[in-house]
């Protein structure tokens, strides 16, 4: 198989793992490895082709997600960091992370923005797209779940 092959079928077989278990949640799927990987059970990581790790041309990466799909979002997520940019100068960089009540308040933003883009593409405040601030606040939400999540694992361990 060559490098493209290898390429195509990665991507023809890649799982992305919607959601992560909550402590004590055990998660199925028909695919073990998707299975272990969500309830953080990761066995030893191995070739996707198959190579031991010290050959020439290992990489030990197989069931990882492959990043690299977000170069296809190119423009939006130029768009997204517009807004990033947006908010870092009317406030403060990293400053979305300490607002309280975030999650509610980041759902609520990508709500009203959700609903004006129905009758307007740009917002007038902020003369950027009503899209763009849709997933601004969509990964805003996503990290501080995220980290929410972690936070709770790490003190139950």
């Amino acid at each position: 198989m060559n490098k493209d092959d290898r390429a195509k079928a990665q991507v023809a077989t890649y799982k992305p793992l919607y959601k992560r278990p909550k402590p004590g949640e055990v998660i199925l799927s028909d695919d073990p490895r998707y299975t272990d990987a969500l309830n953080n059970n990761w066995k030893s990581e191995e070739d996707p082709d198959g190579l031991k790790q010290h050959e020439s041309g290992a990489k030990l990466d197989s069931g990882k997600p492959d990043t690299s799909l977000l170069l296809m979002f190119g423009k939006a997520l130029v768009a997204v960091a517009e807004v990033g940019t947006f908010g870092a100068k009317k406030y403060s960089r990293g400053g979305w992370q300490s607002v309280v009540g975030g999650l509610e308040r980041y759902t609520a933003a990508l709500l009203r923005h959700l609903f004006k883009e129905q009758y307007e593409d740009y917002d007038p405040d902020i003369k950027l797209l009503h899209a763009a601030a849709v997933a601004w606040n969509a990964l805003a939400r996503l990290e501080l779940i995220l980290r929410e999540r972690e936070d709770a694992r790490t003190k139950q361990s």
